[in-house]
């Protein structure tokens, strides 16, 4: 049995960018998310968010902002890894609930 997911918790570190495909079907968004383990090391992951966002998704991703990535990992066209997010929840130190984006 092959089986593979990851879940990720810690604060975006770069501006997302989302693009555009040429047929408008589909929305990709890029960012970094970093997260800290027992130490004070940082451990950066990139992450691609590929579906249709809806309108103001793209705001809720802000850089600084904590996030819950679920997903698995990928290989990008580099050679380079990164998590491919099927779920990301948002949420900061003084909200009360986190927002869930899927």
């Amino acid at each position: 049995m092959n089986f593979q997911k990851i879940i990720l918790a810690g604060k975006i570190i770069s501006k997302p960018v989302v693009e555009k495909t040429e047929e408008g079907v589909l929305d990709v968004m890029r960012f970094d998310v970093g997260v800290k383990y027992f130490t004070e090391e940082e451990v950066i992951f990139k992450v691609m968010v590929t579906g249709i966002l809806d309108e103001g998704d793209d705001l809720k991703a802000k850089e600084g902002r904590e996030v819950i990535v679920e997903g698995i990992v990928k290989l990008d066209k580099d050679g380079k890894y990164l998590v491919s997010a099927d779920g990301l929840e948002f949420g900061n130190k003084d909200e009360k609930r986190a927002e869930l984006l899927f």
